[in-house]
């Protein structure tokens, strides 16, 4: 059966969240074997701390759509306060599932059945304790590739270690690969039947 994966992305300028898009399809194309991947930006105003958006699309076969995703079935949020900023979690697909990164598991309390899955992870504690910090915030996306194993078990956390390793050498490469690690290892879910 083919099998289309529409992940959207939400986050902050500075955040990494472009970048993390496009580990993940480049994860799962080189490492998993997908034909198809695509990875693309969404910018408004481009500066540091602006709302950012990116799409991924990982499939059986080539990915004809260049287009942003719209409907999503994996939304990624880099930053929670974009919850109360804007309608992040519209145009969900019925299975869809949410990873949010957000400093304690107490959120989960208040999501809904938005998505049939929520999986939270402090991706910024991890972030500031591995010094993984930008000016504007904390570099968050090695962490949520960890944690957004749990909702597409299709990429492993090793093809993601395997990217950032490739993308990050040195030090840096190090930092990321354990910051994977880590937020495959610290999250929380609740789930919606």
């Amino acid at each position: 059966m083919d099998r289309l994966w529409e992940i959207r992305w939400h986050g902050r300028g500075g955040q990494g969240v472009v970048t993390a898009a496009r580990l993940l399809a480049e994860a799962a194309h080189e490492q998993e074997g997908f034909p198809g991947v695509m990875a693309a930006p969404s910018f408004g105003a481009e500066r540091r701390g602006a709302p950012v958006a990116a799409s991924t699309r990982i499939s059986d076969r080539p990915v004809l759509m260049r287009s942003q995703v719209y409907r999503a079935d994996l939304l990624v949020i880099f930053d929670h306060t974009l919850l109360s900023l804007m309608d992040v979690t519209s145009q969900l697909k019925s299975d869809a599932a949410v990873v949010i990164n957000a400093p304690n598991q107490d959120i989960l309390e208040d999501m809904g059945g938005d998505a049939n899955l929520w999986i939270q992870v402090d991706a910024s504690r991890i972030a500031i304790e591995a010094g993984m910090v930008s000016s504007a915030s904390p570099l968050v996306g090695a962490a949520m590739l960890g944690a957004l194993v749990h909702a597409l078990p299709s990429v492993k956390l090793s093809s993601i270690q395997h990217c950032l390793k490739k993308h990050f050498p040195g030090r840096r490469g190090q930092q990321n690969v354990a910051m994977a690690a880590q937020g495959y290892e610290n999250v929380n879910k609740k789930e919606f039947v």
